[in-house]
């Protein structure tokens, strides 16, 4: 290692081929060990602004230990695979397998009713992408299922959320089931050496069916600017009563239930396991940061480009735009998939209007929902609302900002600009 500069008295900046480490001595004597992780507790991340990238090679071997495109390849996708391994019992603390029936409602749907559930025109659908699929049963059950366990994480926030005012399916039972065939492998032959007995284990998630209008991006150019302004009022009223649910202490960063985020987060992925929960904004911004060079040095590998002016633009002013003083920075839980296909309008009872924009919204899909920092949901909704051209992105903008105040439009954008040019869940 190279001394490089005294930064005062009591630290001094030291870079290695890895790293560039900041050196804190406390009043105890301190002596340089080893220059592989972990280092002594007095070596940190030197994660000032401006913060200067190295070239790709260090960045390889700062995140991956090898500066070898195969390997690192390698490890990325053993990473990905990681990703979808964790346990059921360490990805939610929830009770699983979960059931509260209602004496009200028909018996809780097996997996082989939602297997009889399956119609010829659901086989022909476009299905590219879904992670998960939708089933009404018996008319009042929406069945969510999935190969996915992450499900499981929607069905532990929607009963937090239960308990709070938002608009949200009530939910009746969570279980895993091997052996149903809910897709049709068997019967279309896509698999042809699957048996029952090879068939996946499925994630079942067992709701009220919301029965209302949906939306979507082409249906959305039917209403004008006036209606599609009350629809982003109604869908901000739903964000503020969410917005104002408070996180376990003032500057938590994470999942309910003190957990970690999911390795595919929106904002804080992809990794390999469940990252965080943190409890200072300066540690989220810190792993953010890393996580953005991971991804960098993981673009560059398989493009086999080096580092441009770009990254160092959005790396040497990523801690000034992210300011760890700025009321930006506070916890706010957050859904973080605002589409509009995630949007479900329900006529309202105080308001016997046959318009759209004069109904209930309710929002679905809550697999995302975590407390983050103020910023982070406008980012998410800069992706995800409408916009097919700049003045339909504009007007999105414009709209969810009426229910997100302070609307911090610099941060989301910053953030965006950030994970296009590093890489990401978003891209």
């Amino acid at each position: 290692m190279v001394i490089l500069r005294l930064l005062s008295e009591r630290s001094a900046v030291f870079i290695s081929r890895a790293c560039i480490w900041v050196y804190k001595p406390s009043s105890s004597p301190a002596t340089l060990l080893s220059t592989k992780l972990p280092f002594l507790s007095h070596f940190y991340y030197l994660l000032p602004s401006p913060v200067i990238m190295l070239d790709r090679s260090t960045l390889m071997l700062k995140h991956y230990g090898t500066d070898d495109p195969e390997k690192v390849k390698a490890i990325i996708e053993e990473d990905k695979k990681a990703a979808h391994r964790i346990p059921d019992n360490k990805l939610v603390k929830m009770p699983f397998p979960y059931y509260a029936p209602s004496d009200s409602l028909p018996p809780i749907p097996t997996p082989e009713d939602v297997e009889n559930a399956l119609t010829p025109e659901y086989l022909r659908s476009n299905r590219e992408g879904s992670w998960a699929d939708v089933f009404r049963i018996n008319t009042v059950y929406a069945v969510k299922f999935s190969q996915n366990n992450k499900l499981l994480q929607e069905a532990e926030n929607l009963l937090f959320l239960q308990e709070h005012e938002i608009r949200t399916p009530k939910v009746y039972a969570v279980f895993s089931h091997q052996g149903a065939d809910p897709l049709g492998y068997l019967k279309r032959r896509l698999r042809k050496t699957w048996t029952r007995s090879t068939l996946p284990t499925y994630y079942y998630l067992v709701m009220d069916f919301v029965d209302g209008v949906g939306l979507n991006d082409n249906s959305w150019q039917d209403f004008t600017l006036e209606a599609r302004m009350k629809i982003y009022d109604k869908i901000g009223e739903q964000v503020r009563l969410l917005r104002s649910i408070p996180p376990p202490n003032p500057s938590y960063y994470g999942r309910i239930n003190y957990q970690g985020y999911h390795p595919y987060d929106m904002i804080i992925g992809p990794t390999r396991d469940l990252v965080g929960p943190f409890n200072t904004y300066k540690a989220f911004l810190d792993h953010l940061y890393n996580n953005f060079e991971s991804n960098l040095a993981g673009k560059l590998t398989r493009d086999g480009s080096e580092i441009k002016a770009t990254h160092q633009l959005f790396s040497s002013n990523f801690f000034d735009c992210f300011d760890e003083s700025s009321k930006s920075g506070e916890p706010k839980l957050s859904h973080m998939d605002l589409k509009l296909e995630n949007m479900i309008f329900v006529p309202s009872a105080s308001n016997p209007s046959n318009r759209v924009e004069d109904y209930d919204v309710w929002i679905i899909d809550w697999e995302y929902l975590c407390w983050y920092p103020a910023w982070a949901e406008a980012a998410a909704a800069r992706q995800q609302l409408p916009r097919h051209h700049t003045d339909e992105c504009v007007e999105a903008e414009w709209g969810v900002s009426r229910g997100i105040k302070p609307f911090y439009s610099a941060q989301a954008r910053f953030f965006g600009e950030c994970r296009f040019a590093f890489g990401g869940t978003f891209c």
